[in-house]
């Protein structure tokens, strides 16, 4: 999948022909962006792609959006021609930032961020028995308020069955800020991590939270998180340092080592 940022999604399939284009999600009138999106594979074969589409004139993060969703056969072609809305926007901006994830039940979980503004955006769950036909209602996965980015893509669950929802905070450095008003947040994230022991029905934080332990305006932004092969969780994040910054768990998320420089040289941009 290749996307372009702010204008729309390429979705590319590779064989022995190549790659090439088999859906392009342009923008538009009335859609300025698509954008944060999520695949899964439905029992039937086919491909479910989940994304934000915005709506309106502003295509910021801040923008109106819906959570929109196109349907491919097995091969990853034949997609439908028109968007169905999967979650109108239940925020003051938008629902975005989507997840999509087998669970062990076989259920399928859809999460997304629910965004009314600066001083509050949080993960919501739903899930789905009939693949895709129905949602539950939306369960949120951040008991408490505040400002929280969880990137499209990124909520996983273990093999013991513990979902792991990485998450970015920024605090507010004004009361009520406006969404227009980015002085209003703090751009220094701080690193923490929800954790789910029932299929999503009830959240908690981990015990640990990480900021960066050096003076940076990125802080530890968008994490991300995989369960290696030896048990321990692998956690990563965008900085402004230069590099993608690491962290381990050795208990399934609950507490994390201090965050260390990793491999991955980047500008400050997700990996």
């Amino acid at each position: 999948c290749r996307f372009q940022d702010q204008t729309g999604d390429a979705m590319t399939t590779t064989g022995e022909e190549g790659s090439d284009v088999v859906l392009w999600l342009d923008h538009g009138d009335n859609n300025p962006r698509n954008s944060e999106g999520a695949f899964a594979t439905l029992a039937d074969g086919r491909i479910l792609f989940a994304y934000s589409r915005f709506y309106g004139t502003g295509g910021d993060d801040h923008g109106f959006a819906d959570i929109c969703v196109r349907t491919a056969d097995a091969t990853g072609r034949g997609w439908s021609a028109e968007d169905t809305t999967l979650v109108k926007n239940e925020g003051g901006c938008n629902v975005m930032s989507v997840s999509l994830l087998r669970l062990l039940d076989g259920r399928i979980a859809l999460f997304y961020l629910v965004k009314n503004g600066l001083d509050d955006c949080r993960l919501r769950m739903r899930v789905s028995a009939d693949e895709a036909a129905s949602w539950s209602n939306a369960v949120c996965c951040i008991p408490a308020p505040g400002y929280f980015v969880v990137n499209n893509d990124r909520v996983i669950q273990l093999r013991g069955g513990r979902l792991v929802a990485p998450a970015s905070f920024h605090r507010t450095r004004k009361a009520a800020p406006r969404k227009d008003d980015y002085s209003g947040l703090d751009g220094r994230g701080i690193a923490i991590f929800f954790l789910s022991d029932d299929a999503g029905a009830t959240w908690r934080e981990s015990k640990d939270w990480w900021a960066l332990p050096e003076r940076s305006g990125a802080g530890l932004q968008e994490p991300g998180v995989v369960e290696l092969n030896d048990g321990r969780l692998y956690g990563y994040c965008r900085t402004d340092r230069g590099c993608q910054y690491e962290l381990f768990s050795e208990d399934g998320g609950e507490t994390w080592t201090p965050p260390r420089p990793a491999s991955f040289l980047s500008p400050c941009s997700p990996l």
